[in-house]
């Protein structure tokens, strides 16, 4: 027996544990769970020079030119990151190039890409700043709204009269700095005017800035904190979106898509932070809001609604994902919550949380969440589990995700240092847990009524009465038809009878005539035109009118005769004056008369207008 053989195998397996088959079977399913995770993100583009300084709510991946070709935007925060000296910018990028900038009049607050309702089907980038929203449109400045300031309180309008109308010295200065003071210490909010007076050291600063704002009137513009879209007639990629606004005192508004004139308002007990919406303005939506009180508060059908939702601590980021909302705290974790408030789960993190982004991926039907941590390590969610994670060169504080450079899944990080970096899924991959890949069966979401617009809920009543009562509207369709063309046979017999058309044709002659009215009142003058289309002269032609007595009178009441050859055409002019004062007019008719005819030839109606010092009157 070759005992050297075995001995080899023996030290082999002794010194390479992997080598043994029972090893290698227990291994297996790990390393296939670890190749899984790998293969789920896949690396498209880094660019460390790119100079980025933005959050999660100031970046997002649209479609700006209506093309389907996606941009990456980025409201950059400039010399507010406090790593450079540049001003605020709206960056675009265009795959791996920088398409274009502009600059921003101040520091950006929200970014949004907005759906004018305005046929052009271009969409324009909204971006908040202070209290007004401005639109650009291909970079560049397209139309800008601002939210209603509020009103300044009396007690602060009186310290600020007195002021003004006291000697400028530094007894009335102080008096009047100690009294802004005291307003403060009551929890009346000061305009940024007095805020500004009050930590003013300087004598002659004070006196030259009461002297500046004196007789002014005290505004209290209302800053927006945070900035939102909403659809609006339904959840299709085209549809018009409203842009839905929270502002520093606590109130919620909501803009229309096509004048952008306000369409909601709702009083929030805090300040908002962050908004979230689902669903579509027209019909069934909900507005998630969380406040610096830490809570998420819920409108619903333009009110809020009574269930409110407690976070443990100041929210990061938070988004509604299927039945749940999710939300990212300051206490380095991960909280989700039913529509009711109760906490279903919670998953501590090893470090802080530096942003939050929800994740939809409608190629795979993926609902997760991307949680990027201060040890810059990034992770993939789905509800509880780790789908994948990967770290960075330094801390990712904003993420967008989208379609973006030929994918429908990337994923754009940017880093606290600037850097931008792209990810895309993988095509092939399964974004499911593994303990979910065994299960079979029909999606939940089949089980889930369809909310149904309102205009098509009218629409399938409409076809179910139709299909109802069939017989008795075709009965009386065709009753209304018959009667339609009998009175239209009715009318015609009397025209042709009275000669009531502007057009006579018969044995003896044939006329046309024409009438207008020219002038503002409460003289007019009518233009009348006569022309003979017969073969013969028309001899003793006359003109009559026919008016109320009470309302008109002739200028000039004369009867004139003309003797018209064949083809030809006269005109003449007929001064009226209007003499009724009431601001409403009635027509004139015109009759055309031949010797030959016994009733009128040919005739016409001119409708005169309401007379200009009528109007005056009235």
């Amino acid at each position: 027996m070759d005992v050297e053989p075995n001995k080899r195998a023996v030290e082999a397996m002794l010194l390479n544990p992997a080598a043994d088959p029972a090893g290698q079977q227990q291994q297996q399913p790990q390393q296939q769970q670890r190749q899984q995770q790998r293969s789920i993100l896949i690396n498209a583009y880094e660019d460390p020079m790119a100079g980025a300084h933005s959050l999660t709510h100031l970046m997002k991946l649209a479609n700006t030119d209506g093309n389907q070709a996606y941009k990456l935007a980025v409201a950059d925060l400039g010399k507010t990151w406090g790593l450079t000296e540049a001003e605020p910018r709206l960056r675009m990028w265009t795959s791996r190039v920088m398409y274009e900038d502009v600059a921003l009049p101040g520091t950006p607050v929200g970014l949004a890409c907005v759906r004018i309702d305005d046929n052009s089907g271009i969409p324009a980038m909204a971006v908040a700043i202070g209290n007004k929203v401005f639109l650009y449109r291909g970079l560049k400045p397209y139309y800008n709204f601002a939210v209603k300031s509020l009103p300044a309180s009396a007690e602060e309008v009186a310290v600020w009269k007195t002021l003004e109308s006291a000697p400028r010295d530094e007894p009335s200065f102080s008096h009047a700095r100690d009294s802004l003071i005291a307003l403060a210490t009551k929890g009346i909010r000061l305009t940024s005017r007095s805020l500004e007076y009050i930590v003013m050291e300087d004598m002659a600063r004070r006196t030259s800035f009461v002297g500046a704002f004196a007789g002014a009137a005290l505004e209290h513009p209302d800053p927006i904190t945070c900035m939102e879209i909403i659809c609006k007639t339904s959840n299709e990629l085209e549809s018009p979106t409203c842009v839905v606004l929270g502002t520093e005192s606590g109130l919620l508004h909501v803009f229309n898509s096509k004048n952008f004139a306000p369409v909601m308002q709702i009083q929030l007990p805090s300040t908002p932070c962050h908004i979230d919406t689902a669903g579509y303005l027209d019909g069934d939506y909900r507005i998630f809001v969380s406040s610096r009180d830490g809570s998420i508060y819920t409108i619903k059908g333009g009110q809020l609604a009574d269930a409110v939702i407690r976070l443990p601590s100041q929210p990061i980021g938070f988004a509604r994902i299927g039945k749940l909302l999710i939300a990212a705290c300051a206490d380095s974790q991960i909280h989700s919550f039913s529509s009711k408030g109760l906490e279903i789960w919670s998953i501590p993190q090893p470090s802080q949380i530096t942003a939050f982004l929800p994740i939809h991926y409608k190629l795979k039907a993926f609902k997760g969440y991307l949680v990027c941590l201060e040890s810059s390590e990034v992770r993939l969610y789905k509800d509880k589990v780790i789908l994948t994670a990967f770290r960075t060169e330094s801390p990712v504080v904003g993420a967008a995700f989208g379609v973006y450079m030929q994918s429908l899944g990337a994923i754009v990080l940017n880093t606290r240092s600037g850097k931008l970096v792209v990810k895309n899924i993988r095509r092939g991959c399964e974004l499911v847990p593994a303990a979910e890949m065994g299960e079979l069966g029909p999606p939940a979401e089949q089980s889930v009524a369809i909310q149904i617009p309102p205009k098509s809920q009218f629409y399938i009543e409409q076809a179910k009465t139709e299909e109802e009562h069939f017989m008795a509207m075709h009965t009386k369709f065709q009753r209304d038809l018959y009667m339609l063309r009998l009175n239209a046979a009715r009318y015609f017999a009397k025209t042709v009878s009275e000669n009531l058309q502007p057009v006579a044709t018969n044995a003896v002659v044939s006329l046309k005539v024409n009438a207008q009215a020219f002038g503002l009142g409460p003289k007019f003058r009518i233009v009348v035109k006569i022309k003979n289309d017969c073969q013969t002269i028309a001899d003793d032609v006359r003109l009559v009118l026919s008016f109320d007595t009470a309302m008109y009178r002739l200028c000039n009441p004369a009867c004139q005769s003309w003797s018209l050859p064949p083809g030809f055409e006269c005109q003449t002019a007929i001064m009226i004056e209007c003499i009724q004062q009431a601001p409403i007019a009635t027509p004139v008719n015109v009759y055309v008369m031949h010797r030959e005819c016994p009733v009128p030839a040919v005739s016409t109606v001119v409708n005169m207008p309401i007379s200009e010092q009528l109007l005056e009157l009235v």
